[in-house]
């Protein structure tokens, strides 16, 4: 079952990176698209932010739940080495709708 969640944590916070990539702001001063793409880029960021902490929890309970400092160090390097995709694979992404 924690695999499960795991894999699932996974395919939201890819498909929420590439949803976020995707929205473009213009240089449109409509109220009602402004609204719309503040409310889809924050639905987009708490679902990644929910995935991140769902991603690093899952990893620390899959290792064997360590309540030593190995336990801090699985979650803390999770949570930095998904920080960092997160910036390359959103790169990658912007630079594919270009």
């Amino acid at each position: 079952m924690n695999l499960a969640i795991l894999i699932l944590s996974f395919v939201v916070f890819f498909s929420s990176l590439k949803l976020l990539s995707v929205i473009k702001y213009r240089d449109e001063h409509s109220y009602f698209t402004e609204i719309k793409h503040n409310c889809l880029s924050l639905i987009c960021g708490l679902s990644l932010i929910t995935s991140l902490v769902s991603v690093t929890y899952q990893i620390w309970v899959l290792v064997g739940s360590p309540n030593s400092f190995a336990g801090g160090y699985f979650v803390l390097g999770t949570a930095l080495l998904l920080f960092i995709t997160s910036f390359v694979v959103f790169y990658k992404f912007i630079q594919r709708e270009s």
